[in-house]
């Protein structure tokens, strides 16, 4: 290969990787929109109700078509130190507004949330059911299972349908000399509602609440809710187990023929 044949190669080379580096500029100024935004992201796992620190958070840059209005910008880093983590946080993703406990002023007062007639209660919600996604604006049923006095049948009733949950926390509580973090939610129910679920959380070890997520635009109220018992439970095994056992109608068709 002589000397021009080279210097012709290398020149196509470089030509190559400009025209490359310029398409691929012009690719992510499409995809970016020439820019990116700076949002907070997660370094360092954070603990269920643990205050977030300087040292957990970090900035990464984003296009703007990947940053949604729940991230937490880079320009509120601010806002969110020293905020109570809602959930355990993972390091390496974006943190969001609902990660964080919301303000008191932002959050009002339940007072403020409550329509004429209702009353506002905070109850602890366990560890069972969708509680660690539950959110102000939530409608939930309320479901309790306990023991039935005279015979000791364990049942599950429900307390309430479709109320609405006007706060959801984490708090910090000392037992056994170690600190754990204790989830409680607020919701707005009627006088007998309150009575009621105020009453199953002195209920002792044996019995326990359950909330029942519903879709926003179902405000249906069921006048004979069902109950259920460990027979039940059994009853619809029993059924399932027969139902698979039976044959199918074309079966039993040709059977005949």
């Amino acid at each position: 290969m002589n000397r021009t044949t080279l210097l012709a190669a290398v020149a196509i080379a470089i030509l190559g990787g400009v025209l490359f580096m310029i398409r691929k500029q012009r690719y992510t100024d499409k995809v970016t929109g020439g820019y990116t935004v700076p949002v907070v992201a997660v370094i360092m796992d954070v603990r269920e109700g643990s205050p977030l620190a300087p040292v957990q958070l970090g900035i990464i840059q984003r296009p703007p078509a990947h940053v949604e209005e729940r991230h937490v910008l880079g320009e509120d880093l601010g806002e969110v130190l020293g905020v109570p983590a809602r959930y355990e946080l993972r390091a390496g993703a974006t943190l969001r507004w609902s990660d964080v406990e919301a303000d008191a002023q932002e959050r009002g007062t339940p007072s403020e949330l409550l329509q004429a007639g209702q009353r506002a209660i905070t109850v602890h919600t366990g560890t069972r059911s969708f509680h660690r996604m539950m959110k102000r604006g939530d409608r939930v049923d309320v479901l309790y299972t306990g023991r039935r006095q005279g015979d000791g049948t364990q049942m599950t009733v429900v307390l309430a349908q479709n109320v609405l949950v006007l706060a959801d926390e984490v708090t910090l509580v000392v037992r056994n000399g170690e600190t754990e973090s204790s989830r409680q939610v607020t919701l707005a129910v009627d006088p007998h509602q309150a009575s009621l679920l105020e009453h199953s959380e002195r209920d002792g070890m044996n019995s326990f609440l359950a909330f029942v997520a519903r879709h926003p635009d179902d405000d249906l109220i069921i006048e004979d809710t069902p109950t259920a018992t460990n027979e039940d439970l059994i009853r619809a095994a029993e059924r399932r187990r027969r139902n698979r056992a039976r044959p199918a109608p074309t079966r039993m068709i040709e059977e005949i023929l």
